[in-house]
């Protein structure tokens, strides 16, 4: 993973891994998976989410 801001940048190195991510926003009460990824939970402020990839790389 690289970066300090969104959206972030990720690479893999296997097919069907599954990448796992948590935030806790300051200005938003019920933030919103990112595209791609699918909303674990989200609310008070906080968000976790996955996305599964099917391929190597980024």
């Amino acid at each position: 993973m690289t970066g300090t801001s969104d959206p972030l940048s990720i690479t893999t190195t296997n097919a069907n891994d599954i990448l796992l991510a948590g935030f806790r926003m300051s200005g938003t009460p019920s933030p919103t998976a990112g595209s791609g990824w699918t909303a674990i939970e989200n609310q008070q402020y906080t968000l976790s989410e996955y996305q599964i990839v099917t391929s190597a790389g980024t």
